[in-house]
């Protein structure tokens, strides 16, 4: 690519102003590359920041899987013991 884009002189050598242009064209995309670099950098911030909020989120969801199940437990206790109760006030 630089062979084309330098055109070499008579006496030598590449013309400055080809050396000079080619090299402002790999300032803009150096540039464009770290642009591009923090871009992503700061998604990746945002996105460590849901994962983070999303694992809290799963953690709650797993205390309260095992909270409701504890409760459905108990549940199922109180009502087998009505269930109980029930049949001994049939029986008086």
């Amino acid at each position: 690519m630089a062979d084309k884009i330098m055109r070499t002189q008579v006496f030598g050598g590449f013309k400055k102003e080809d050396v000079l242009s080619y090299v402002e064209q790999l300032q803009k995309q150096i540039e464009e590359f770290k642009k591009d670099l923090d871009d992503k950098q700061n998604k990746i911030v945002e996105l460590s920041g849901e994962v983070s909020r999303l694992s809290s989120e799963c953690e709650q969801i797993s205390e309260l899987k095992t909270e409701l199940e504890e409760k459905n437990v108990m549940l199922s206790q109180a009502e087998e013991e009505n269930a109980e109760k029930c049949k001994l006030n049939r029986n008086f």
